[in-house]
């Protein structure tokens, strides 16, 4: 059986000095918990003692132990007690085998200490907004939905690259557009699943290529050579600018508007077709 160690844990833990007699040196070092100069040792408890790492560990096991021990109620420590009764006789099972005795309590030492708690989960990403202070109804709806606060994020970024990306003469379209979308979320007041569908479909539309510009129609396509040539000959007749618009390839609301103009400046006595214009 293994020596009083077990027992001497249990009731008090003790700390004891190792006697070096192997080398026959009068200096001493920190022993294990069993005193080392009793006379019937166990192989194992002599080969720990002629070893200042192995009295070490098995002091150290023998800390942690108590500390444990101390810290449960009374009615685990049959249980705890029991352990350790089991990991002595394998350790005794060692013999003088050293590495044997050192896995045995290095595996003791990993089973007693106890583990390490885990690691927080990371904290959730808000919205691009302040989640404090006076909040919407929407708002505080986004706040408190972690996938709602990364669609928020998403749109966000979206319409900031978009806006860096359009010429400045196309900025307060695009900022008025966002108001306006945002003026629609909030109508959703906290049924997150409108807030939700508003998201989305802000998405496709700030990521929606944009729509080629028009083709002007001329005004030979839009109303015929015939009639086209009507609207050159009266706009050459009135318009008093160098170079007027006055050409078929233009589109007839751009000529029409230059006889309109002229037939303004012809005086008291426009000519007749200038009725039709007024």
């Amino acid at each position: 059986m293994f020596h009083s160690s077990f027992a001497i844990r249990a009731a008090i833990a003790a700390t004891a000095v190792l006697i070096l007699a192997q080398s026959g040196s009068s200096a001493v070092a920190a022993g294990p918990s069993f005193p080392c100069n009793a006379g019937d040792l166990t192989p194992t408890q002599i080969a720990i003692c002629s070893d200042d790492s192995l009295a070490a560990l098995e002091q150290r096991v023998a800390d942690i132990y108590s500390a444990q021990l101390a810290k449960l109620p009374a009615n685990q420590h049959a249980g705890f007690i029991a352990q350790e009764r089991a990991f002595l006789q394998k350790a005794e099972a060692c013999g003088i085998n050293k590495t044997c005795i050192r896995n045995a309590y290095a595996a003791r030492i990993q089973q007693l200490s106890p583990a390490p708690p885990p690691p927080a989960p990371p904290a959730a990403a808000g919205p691009s907004f302040t989640c404090s202070g006076q909040l919407a109804p929407t708002e505080i709806a986004i706040c408190s939905d972690d996938g709602l606060a990364a669609l928020d994020r998403q749109v966000t970024d979206i319409y900031s690259r978009k806006l860096a990306s359009l010429p400045a003469s196309q900025h307060q379209a695009l900022i008025d557009a966002e108001k306006s979308w945002l003026a629609t979320r909030n109508a959703c007041g906290i049924n997150k699943v409108c807030i939700r569908n508003a998201y989305n479909s802000r998405i496709q539309q700030l990521n929606a290529p944009a729509p080629a510009p028009a083709r002007q129609v001329s005004c030979n396509e839009a109303v015929g050579s015939a009639q086209a040539s009507v609207y050159v000959n009266q706009c050459l007749e009135v318009s008093p600018a160098t170079h007027p618009p006055c050409n078929a390839s233009n589109a007839c609301a751009l000529i029409i508007a230059e006889i309109r103009r002229g037939c303004g400046m012809a005086g008291p006595r426009p000519p007749a077709f200038c009725a039709a214009y007024r």
